[in-house]
């Protein structure tokens, strides 16, 4: 039995709306603050479900037991653009949460940056 995408709960999702649900709801997260207005690196550990910004003197030293968040924003080629690298990084022990928590941070910061970040 065929069934038409259109008269199911998934109709709208990667629509429009959907895009503007997720950037409001993305708007929430206190985490994102000043995320990608300029140039260089962030980097967020999460903690409990959340996000926690990992202090600058710490960047390059990430524990095994933990997952992160990472944004590289920078200009190319001479131009005033923003573009913007998400990345998560997964411990070799992290918990199973912190991993998926990682995973869904990364989108929804993708979403706050209007979804033109490279998700690598």
């Amino acid at each position: 039995m065929a069934v038409n995408l259109s008269d199911t709960n998934v109709a709208g999702i990667g629509g429009e709306e959907d895009q503007r649900i997720r950037q409001e709801a993305a708007r929430t997260e206190t985490a994102w603050e000043g995320a990608g207005t300029e140039t260089g690196i962030l980097i967020w550990r999460v903690e409990n479900f959340s996000l926690v910004s990992w202090p600058v003197e710490k960047y390059g030293s990430f524990h095994r037991g933990d997952s992160y968040v990472v944004l590289h924003t920078f200009k190319t080629g001479g131009a005033e653009k923003l573009f913007h690298e998400a990345h998560f990084w997964l411990g070799s022990q992290t918990s199973v949460d912190e991993q998926g928590t990682a995973a869904y941070k990364t989108v929804e910061l993708d979403d706050f940056l209007g979804g033109g970040a490279v998700q690598v």
